[in-house]
């Protein structure tokens, strides 16, 4: 864990990251100052807004008009994928999500599944009210990474800094607050 830009480039540890990332905090924050993408234009700044793209049915209940929790998951694994709306205009960033739910419908016909994949639109959130999020009244809950793609070079990665339970509550729960503090920061969503 010495090079970000190996680290989030690292196939092999892709879909455990963000527990490698809460083993070292220290490490963790600091790279939210480095660039960890040979393709990212930039640093992500706290004054930048990220959106998060927003698919039914598995990321939002209609019934109830709010995100579900699956929509934010990837916080705890492989890192929450956002875009960059310094670097991405909300009319390409619709495109790419409906480009994105026909790319899963089709793997879900492949795999003999209903594809029912649609492109809701998305939500946004301020990145410091993000990094504001504090775990336990004194550290930090949460980075953003520029993570930049050859083909979207407005890529960036939310990803949670604490697995374990806190000082009052049990992993399970703890998990459940984490993924409702980050909820809260983004809006409501904006259809496409």
């Amino acid at each position: 864990m010495d090079d970000p830009v190996v680290f989030f480039n690292d196939e092999e540890i892709s879909t455990t990251k963000v527990k490698l990332l809460a083993e070292y905090p220290e490490k963790s924050l600091q790279w939210e100052g480095l660039s960890c993408s040979d393709f990212s234009p930039a640093v992500v700044g706290d004054d930048e807004v990220i959106a998060r793209q927003v698919f039914s049915p598995i990321h939002f209940d209609a019934e109830l008009n709010k995100l579900k929790p699956l929509a934010l998951d990837d916080v705890f694994n492989k890192g929450l994928s956002t875009n960059r709306l310094k670097y991405i205009d909300e009319n390409l960033l619709n495109v790419a999500g409906e480009s994105k739910a026909l790319r899963d419908c089709s793997l879900q016909e492949e795999r003999g599944k209903n594809p029912d994949r649609k492109y809701l639109g998305f939500v946004v959130a301020k990145v410091s009210d993000i990094r504001d999020l504090l775990e336990d009244q004194k550290s930090r809950a949460f980075a953003v990474y520029d993570t930049g793609l050859e083909t979207q070079i407005d890529h960036a990665d939310v990803c949670c800094l604490k697995t374990g339970p806190t000082l009052s509550l049990p992993k399970k729960a703890a998990k459940i607050h984490r993924r409702e503090l980050l909820s809260s920061i983004f809006s409501d969503l904006i259809a496409s």
